[in-house]
Protein backbone atom coordinates (compact mmCIF):
# COMPACT_ATOMS: atom_id res chain seq x y z
CA UNK A 1 0.00 0.00 0.00
CA UNK A 2 1.24 3.12 -1.04
CA UNK A 3 -0.49 4.87 1.93
CA UNK A 4 -1.75 7.74 0.08
CA UNK A 5 1.44 8.95 -0.90
CA UNK A 6 1.66 8.33 -4.95
CA UNK A 7 5.56 8.67 -5.73
CA UNK A 8 6.86 8.65 -2.13
CA UNK A 9 7.64 5.03 -1.27
CA UNK A 10 9.56 5.58 1.92
CA UNK A 11 5.99 5.37 4.08
CA UNK A 12 4.79 2.36 1.69
CA UNK A 13 4.01 -1.05 3.51
CA UNK A 14 2.58 -4.36 3.33
CA UNK A 15 -0.92 -4.98 4.15
CA UNK A 16 -0.68 -8.48 4.56
CA UNK A 17 0.99 -11.90 3.10
CA UNK A 18 -1.30 -14.64 1.50
CA UNK A 19 0.79 -18.01 1.15
CA UNK A 20 -1.42 -19.13 -1.73
CA UNK A 21 -3.79 -18.02 -3.84
CA UNK A 22 -6.04 -20.85 -6.05
CA UNK A 23 -6.96 -20.19 -9.68
CA UNK A 24 -9.90 -18.38 -9.77
CA UNK A 25 -10.36 -17.19 -5.77
CA UNK A 26 -9.48 -14.36 -4.33
CA UNK A 27 -9.12 -12.80 -0.89
CA UNK A 28 -9.57 -9.63 0.58
CA UNK A 29 -7.04 -7.56 3.15
CA UNK A 30 -8.09 -4.64 4.91
CA UNK A 31 -6.08 -1.49 6.25
CA UNK A 32 -7.53 1.23 8.53
CA UNK A 33 -5.77 5.05 8.42
CA UNK A 34 -6.69 8.02 9.20
CA UNK A 35 -7.90 10.80 6.30
CA UNK A 36 -7.72 14.07 6.96
CA UNK A 37 -7.33 14.94 3.19
CA UNK A 38 -8.28 14.00 -0.74
CA UNK A 39 -6.13 11.30 -0.98
CA UNK A 40 -5.63 8.51 -3.94
CA UNK A 41 -4.28 5.70 -2.81
CA UNK A 42 -2.32 2.98 -4.66
CA UNK A 43 -2.36 -1.14 -3.26
CA UNK A 44 -0.44 -3.04 -5.77
CA UNK A 45 -0.43 -7.02 -5.41
CA UNK A 46 2.69 -9.22 -6.38
CA UNK A 47 3.08 -12.76 -6.29
CA UNK A 48 5.19 -15.43 -7.89
CA UNK A 49 3.49 -18.32 -9.68
CA UNK A 50 5.07 -21.44 -9.80
CA UNK A 51 7.60 -21.75 -11.99
CA UNK A 52 9.17 -18.03 -10.11
CA UNK A 53 7.48 -15.47 -12.43
CA UNK A 54 6.87 -12.59 -11.13
CA UNK A 55 2.96 -11.19 -11.31
CA UNK A 56 1.40 -8.03 -10.21
CA UNK A 57 -1.53 -5.37 -10.60
CA UNK A 58 -2.51 -1.92 -9.29
CA UNK A 59 -5.69 -0.30 -8.63
CA UNK A 60 -6.48 2.99 -6.64
CA UNK A 61 -9.02 3.79 -4.11
CA UNK A 62 -9.80 7.69 -3.84
CA UNK A 63 -10.77 9.38 -0.90
CA UNK A 64 -12.91 12.84 -1.24
CA UNK A 65 -13.19 14.17 2.32
CA UNK A 66 -15.43 16.85 2.44
CA UNK A 67 -15.49 19.54 5.08
CA UNK A 68 -19.13 20.87 5.31
CA UNK A 69 -19.59 24.16 6.68
CA UNK A 70 -22.96 27.08 7.04
CA UNK A 71 -22.90 30.27 8.77
CA UNK A 72 -25.89 32.42 9.85
CA UNK A 73 -25.96 36.07 10.33
CA UNK A 74 -28.82 37.32 11.63
CA UNK A 75 -29.94 41.01 11.90
CA UNK A 76 -32.78 43.02 13.81
CA UNK A 77 -34.29 45.44 11.41
CA UNK A 78 -32.20 48.20 9.62
CA UNK A 79 -29.02 47.24 12.26
CA UNK A 80 -26.33 45.56 10.93
CA UNK A 81 -24.32 42.43 12.18
CA UNK A 82 -23.86 42.61 16.17
CA UNK A 83 -25.12 45.40 16.38
CA UNK A 84 -28.80 46.37 18.65
CA UNK A 85 -31.36 48.12 17.44
CA UNK A 86 -32.69 50.76 19.32
CA UNK A 87 -36.99 50.75 18.30
CA UNK A 88 -40.45 51.09 20.19
CA UNK A 89 -42.18 48.19 20.91
CA UNK A 90 -43.98 46.71 17.73
CA UNK A 91 -43.01 44.44 14.74
CA UNK A 92 -39.51 44.18 14.32
CA UNK A 93 -38.43 41.76 10.80
CA UNK A 94 -34.99 39.57 11.48
CA UNK A 95 -33.43 38.73 8.57
CA UNK A 96 -31.06 35.49 8.64
CA UNK A 97 -28.41 35.18 5.85
CA UNK A 98 -27.34 31.64 5.33
CA UNK A 99 -24.23 31.02 3.52
CA UNK A 100 -22.88 27.62 2.59
CA UNK A 101 -18.82 28.15 3.30
CA UNK A 102 -18.06 24.80 2.90
CA UNK A 103 -16.94 22.66 0.01
CA UNK A 104 -20.57 20.62 -0.99
CA UNK A 105 -23.83 21.50 -1.53
CA UNK A 106 -25.88 21.38 1.93
CA UNK A 107 -29.56 20.12 1.40
CA UNK A 108 -32.37 20.64 3.55
CA UNK A 109 -31.18 23.93 4.90
CA UNK A 110 -33.23 24.82 8.21
CA UNK A 111 -33.12 28.01 9.77
CA UNK A 112 -34.66 27.91 13.25
CA UNK A 113 -35.46 30.81 16.12
CA UNK A 114 -35.27 30.53 19.68
CA UNK A 115 -37.96 33.69 19.67
CA UNK A 116 -35.88 35.09 22.07
CA UNK A 117 -36.33 32.46 24.83
CA UNK A 118 -33.24 30.36 24.35
CA UNK A 119 -34.16 28.36 27.73
CA UNK A 120 -37.45 27.45 26.47
CA UNK A 121 -37.02 25.20 23.02
CA UNK A 122 -41.11 24.79 22.89
CA UNK A 123 -41.03 27.77 21.62
CA UNK A 124 -38.40 27.88 18.94
CA UNK A 125 -39.73 28.16 15.29
CA UNK A 126 -38.87 26.94 11.87
CA UNK A 127 -38.07 30.55 9.53
CA UNK A 128 -37.68 28.49 6.61
CA UNK A 129 -36.04 25.80 4.77
CA UNK A 130 -33.70 25.92 1.68
CA UNK A 131 -34.16 22.93 -0.92
CA UNK A 132 -30.57 23.44 -2.19
CA UNK A 133 -27.55 25.69 -0.67
CA UNK A 134 -24.40 25.18 -3.30
CA UNK A 135 -20.94 26.34 -2.38
CA UNK A 136 -20.25 29.66 -1.70
CA UNK A 137 -23.56 30.96 -2.06
CA UNK A 138 -26.26 32.74 0.72
CA UNK A 139 -29.62 33.05 0.67
CA UNK A 140 -32.09 35.34 3.28
CA UNK A 141 -34.76 35.09 5.20
CA UNK A 142 -36.88 36.94 6.78
CA UNK A 143 -39.67 36.80 9.95
CA UNK A 144 -41.55 39.62 11.55
CA UNK A 145 -42.31 39.09 15.36
CA UNK A 146 -44.04 41.74 17.93
CA UNK A 147 -41.44 42.74 20.38
CA UNK A 148 -42.99 44.29 23.70
CA UNK A 149 -39.35 44.05 25.09
CA UNK A 150 -35.70 43.71 25.47
CA UNK A 151 -35.22 40.73 23.55
CA UNK A 152 -32.05 38.61 22.31
CA UNK A 153 -32.75 36.49 19.49
CA UNK A 154 -30.47 33.56 18.66
CA UNK A 155 -30.87 31.91 15.19
CA UNK A 156 -29.41 28.31 13.82
CA UNK A 157 -28.72 27.15 10.63
CA UNK A 158 -28.75 22.99 10.05
CA UNK A 159 -28.09 21.43 6.55
CA UNK A 160 -27.49 17.93 5.21
CA UNK A 161 -24.39 16.59 3.62
CA UNK A 162 -24.34 14.71 0.51
CA UNK A 163 -23.39 11.60 2.88
CA UNK A 164 -26.11 12.31 5.52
Amino acid sequence: DDNGTPGNPSDDFIVGTIASLAVGTSQTLTSTRSITTDTTNIATATGTTPINDTVSDTDNAVVDVIAPSIEVIKTAGDATDGATLTTLAGNVTYSYKVSNTGDVVLSNVTVKDDNGTPGNPSDDFIVGTIASLAVGTSQTLTSTRSITTDTTNIATATGTTPIN
